[in-house]
Formats: C-alpha cells, sequence, structure tokens
C-alpha cells in the first residue's frame, strides 16, 4: 500500500505515536509518505532508510510560507478548479482558515497517487478532504481524534467538523469516550472506528520491579506539563506518602507552562527535595527512568477548558516495561487498564485514593500479577506491528466499497 500520513510536526517527542505508526507500516512493506506543517529541529526527507519520505508544506517562516501559498494559488486554480472551489466553499462551512494551506500540501505530493490519505489530527482532516478532491487518493481519507482535537480545540472552534463529518470516508477515535462524543457531534457511526496509538515494543523491554526492596521508592510521572496532567494532585499525594516514609522519591518528566507552578507546588507542599523536574526528555532517557521506577503515577484530569486526554502512549509504555501503573478513573485510563488486573483505578482528584494504591502495591503477589498482565494488554492491543495491521485492513475495506 502507498499511504500519505498527514501530520502537524515531525521530528516531535511529544507525538511519537505518529513515527510508531509509519514505523509499523514501512515494516509491512507500505510505502509511507509522511505531510507536515512544520519541524522541532532540523528538517529531512529521508526516513532511517526505510524508504519512506518527508515533506514539509509550509516554510520555516510565516512570510516565506504566504509568498509560497499567493504563488501556487493560482496553480491550483488552473490544474485542480474542481478542488479550488470546493476548498472556498468549505472554509464558507467550517470556518476552519487553516485549510488555506491545502494548495501547499498538493503540490508537495501533486504527482503522487495514494491509496489512503490518514490525517493524525481531527482538524487535518480538512486538509485530507481538499487533497483527495485534487485526485491525490481514490481512497479513503482517514481522520483520527486524539484528545484536544475533540475537547478543547472543539470548544473554541465548534463550527470546524461541519465539512468533514458529512464528507469524511474513516474517523479513528483513540478510545471510547471520543467515540461517543463523535456520534454526540453527528458523525456517522458506521464510519467510526476505535484506533489506538500504538507504541514500539522493542523500545520497551519487560523486566520486574521489586518495589518492597529497593531503599529509594522512585514514582515516575511523565507528560507536557499541562492542567490535563493533573501532577499538582501527585505531588500533594507525595507529601502524605513521604510523611509515612521518607524513601519516597518522585520524578517529573516533561515541560510546559505550569513547570514553575508545579515547583513552587513541591516547594508549599514540603516535598522540594523529593521531587526531581527533568524537562523534556528523549525515548532513552524516558525507558532509563522507567526501568528504575516502582510505580508509575498517570493523574489525568479534564482541565477547567476542557481539554482532555484519551489513552497515553506513556501509560502503554510504563505497563509494558512492568512497572505497575496507579492512575485516576480517567475514561481513557479506565479503557486500558482493569482495575487489579494491570492496573489500579482511583476515582478522578482523589489524593488518598493514589496513597491507598501506591501502599497497596507492596502486595508482591499483587504487583507481580498486575505487571504480567499489563504487559500482555500491550502486545496483544497496542504493538505497532497490531496497529499497522489493523490499519490495512481498514484501508483495504473501504477502498473496495
Amino acid at each position: 500500500m502507498n499511504i500519505l500520513v498527514v501530520t502537524n510536526t515531525w521530528p516531535s517527542l511529544s507525538e511519537v505515536f505518529v513515527k510508531n505508526l509509519v514505523d509499523g507500516l514501512l515494516e509491512r512493506n507500505s510505502s509511507v509518505t509522511v505531510l507536515c506543517k512544520k519541524s522541532k529541529g532540523s528538517r529531512t526527507t529521508g526516513y532511517h532508510g526505510h524508504g519512506g519520505s518527508i515533506l514539509y508544506f509550509t516554510a520555516k517562516k510565516t512570510i516565506v510560507t504566504m509568498i509560497h501559498l499567493l504563488l501556487v494559488l493560482p496553480v491550483f486554480f488552473f490544474l485542480k478548479p474542481s478542488a479550488f472551489f470546493s476548498l472556498w466553499g468549505n472554509l464558507a462551512i467550517h470556518h476552519d482558515f487553516s485549510t488555506l494551506l491545502a494548495p501547499l500540501a498538493w503540490f508537495q505530493v501533486r504527482n503522487e497517487r495514494f491509496d489512503a490519505i490518514h490525517c493524525q489530527f481531527g482538524y487535518l482532516g480538512n486538509i485530507g478532504l481538499i487533497l483527495k478532491k485534487a485526485g491525490i487518493t481514490t481512497g479513503p481519507v482517514i481522520s483520527s481524534f486524539r484528545g484536544s482535537d475533540i475537547s478543547s480545540y472543539y470548544k473554541r472552534k465548534p463550527t470546524v467538523y461541519r465539512v468533514l463529518k458529512r464528507k469524511g470516508d474513516l474517523f479513528f477515535p483513540v478510545c471510547a469516550e471520543f467515540r461517543d462524543r463523535l456520534v454526540r457531534l453527528g458523525f456517522p457511526e458506521k464510519s467510526i472506528r476505535i484506533y489506538h496509538s500504538a507504541i514500539e515494543l522493542k523500545d520497551f523491554p519487560f523486566r520486574s520491579t521489586n518495589l518492597i526492596h529497593d531503599s529509594e521508592l522512585r514514582i515516575v510521572c511523565a507528560g507536557r506539563l499541562v492542567e490535563k496532567k493533573g501532577f499538582s494532585y501527585a505531588i500533594e499525594a507525595l507529601r502524605h506518602l513521604v510523611q509515612k516514609d521518607p524513601g519516597y522519591r518522585m520524578v517529573i518528566a516533561g515541560d510546559g507552562p505550569l513547570a514553575e507552578e508545579l515547583r513552587k507546588t513541591a516547594v508549599c507542599e514540603g516535598v522540594a527535595d523529593h521531587v526531581q523536574f527533568t524537562g523534556w526528555v528523549d525515548q532513552e532517557t524516558l525507558r532509563s527512568l522507567l526501568e528504575h521506577a516502582a510505580v508509575f503515577l498517570a493523574t489525568n484530569i479534564e482541565s477547567k477548558s476542557g481539554d482532555t486526554d484519551g489513552i497515553p502512549n506513556i501509560v502503554k509504555e510504563a505497563m509494558a516495561t512492568g512497572v505497575p501503573v496507579v492512575a485516576f478513573d480517567h475514561p481513557g485510563l479506565q479503557e486500558l487498564i482493569v482495575h487489579r488486573t494491570s492496573g489500579l483505578l482511583v476515582p478522578s482528584r482523589d489524593v488518598p485514593g493514589i496513597i491507598s494504591a501506591i501502599e497497596e502495591l507492596r502486595n508482591e503477589t499483587l504487583r507481580k500479577k498486575i505487571c504480567k498482565n499489563a504487559r500482555q494488554t500491550i502486545e496483544k492491543e497496542y504493538s505497532k506491528e497490531a496497529q499497522a495491521r489493523y490499519l490495512e485492513q481498514l484501508i483495504q475495506e473501504n477502498s473496495e466499497k
């Protein structure tokens, strides 16, 4: 298969799921072109020698992008008049003006033909529709919904999916909660498939934790330092744990707008000496953190703005590694974790519940059972191989209609 993957950023530490998707497809001998808006760091056009390619449809400077757009629009009108008028018609309906970049995306792949276009965030599906209208594919336009695109982003731009839900071919929410939201928004239920973000199992080999005998009981949290990650609850729980056992330590890996506020929270809670803020870490450092963790704590919540996560990949990676997970019963995490079987779930924002769950993991029998079952869950349902195979199946089924 020849698949076009449309995404925001490449490479991106916070969007490793895109790389895992592409890797899985390439290893199954599909051809993949990654078409993205921008890069974090240096731009590249090759893909690790696997035959995939990476293309950018915006320039590094906004003014240069605008000049390119002005030059490409007349060409787009002359060569693809139907797509040109669809672009403006769609804009009038959904008011998603980022779709104006679609002619630049088309220009990058104008000589290619793909079996499917997979847009990695819901709003990118509007660009995918224009690419299909321009003849880039006769197969399905697939739009994945991963978090903010079905929560806070949609609240800010409530008209963004007016066209997509009528003209898109497949919609991939990453969890059941997001599926239900799409149905409530009027997306056709027959076109919705839950499609989980995949992880690279080889990067997270299984090991056994030794919580009881470790002199330092290390709790690891990871993610962007924003409200929806709920790290303030983790720090509050640490204060109570340290009072019971000064051997507890916490590592919070990630960066974001709440970094300074969370450091101040650690000081106010009296646990600044027990918390390490690492800033952004690469995959190798993350693996090392998990290898030395006694517990992984996921305190995901819905923010005041409505922003929420689906099923965070970092939780899957912890489960794959063999780190027992304690998590708030956030909808996506309820789907991932079976309580007392593959992890421990506590009510959202329940700090005493966190404390009890972490202390419960001192039971060696329970801990070993949870870790074993968690690894099996990830291998069966969340590996990049399984998800690549499922994607190809769905493309084939929808191309035959």
